[in-house]
Protein backbone atom coordinates (compact mmCIF):
# COMPACT_ATOMS: atom_id res chain seq x y z
CA UNK A 1 0.00 0.00 0.00
CA UNK A 2 1.31 3.48 -1.14
CA UNK A 3 2.36 5.59 1.86
CA UNK A 4 2.06 9.21 0.08
CA UNK A 5 -0.24 11.89 0.42
CA UNK A 6 -4.06 10.69 -1.72
CA UNK A 7 -5.17 13.10 -4.20
CA UNK A 8 -8.73 14.97 -3.32
CA UNK A 9 -11.07 14.72 -6.20
CA UNK A 10 -13.91 16.84 -5.87
CA UNK A 11 -17.66 15.31 -7.15
CA UNK A 12 -19.84 17.65 -9.00
CA UNK A 13 -23.28 17.17 -11.37
CA UNK A 14 -20.11 16.74 -14.18
CA UNK A 15 -18.31 13.48 -12.34
CA UNK A 16 -15.05 13.78 -10.46
CA UNK A 17 -12.31 15.92 -11.19
CA UNK A 18 -9.04 16.41 -9.42
CA UNK A 19 -9.02 19.47 -7.07
CA UNK A 20 -5.40 20.57 -6.93
CA UNK A 21 -5.17 19.11 -2.88
CA UNK A 22 -3.60 16.20 -1.42
CA UNK A 23 -4.25 14.38 1.85
CA UNK A 24 -2.56 11.74 3.70
CA UNK A 25 -5.29 8.13 3.81
CA UNK A 26 -5.26 8.34 7.84
CA UNK A 27 -6.06 12.54 7.48
CA UNK A 28 -9.82 13.46 9.06
CA UNK A 29 -12.46 14.20 6.64
CA UNK A 30 -12.56 18.01 8.54
CA UNK A 31 -8.71 18.50 7.36
CA UNK A 32 -9.66 17.71 3.98
CA UNK A 33 -12.70 20.06 3.82
CA UNK A 34 -10.63 22.73 5.17
CA UNK A 35 -7.86 21.87 2.77
CA UNK A 36 -10.24 22.44 0.13
CA UNK A 37 -12.43 25.48 1.31
CA UNK A 38 -8.70 27.63 0.96
CA UNK A 39 -9.36 26.53 -2.44
CA UNK A 40 -12.71 27.82 -2.76
CA UNK A 41 -14.89 24.76 -2.95
CA UNK A 42 -17.92 24.27 -0.61
CA UNK A 43 -17.40 20.68 0.41
CA UNK A 44 -20.89 19.02 2.29
CA UNK A 45 -19.44 15.00 2.13
CA UNK A 46 -16.24 14.07 2.12
CA UNK A 47 -14.95 9.79 1.97
CA UNK A 48 -11.88 7.78 1.63
CA UNK A 49 -12.13 5.18 -1.40
CA UNK A 50 -9.67 2.82 0.14
CA UNK A 51 -9.34 0.64 -3.27
CA UNK A 52 -8.70 3.39 -5.17
CA UNK A 53 -6.42 5.21 -2.85
CA UNK A 54 -8.15 8.74 -2.72
CA UNK A 55 -10.18 11.18 -1.44
CA UNK A 56 -13.80 12.39 -2.96
CA UNK A 57 -15.79 15.05 -2.16
CA UNK A 58 -19.24 15.55 -2.99
CA UNK A 59 -19.27 19.75 -3.27
CA UNK A 60 -21.73 22.20 -4.25
CA UNK A 61 -21.36 23.88 -7.69
CA UNK A 62 -22.85 27.49 -7.17
CA UNK A 63 -22.48 27.40 -11.49
CA UNK A 64 -25.60 24.80 -11.60
CA UNK A 65 -27.23 26.00 -8.37
CA UNK A 66 -28.06 29.19 -9.70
Amino acid sequence: MRKGPCPVLVETYQGRSPSGVYAAPTAQPVEVALALRQKGWVPYRIWFEQQEHLWVAKVIDWGQAA
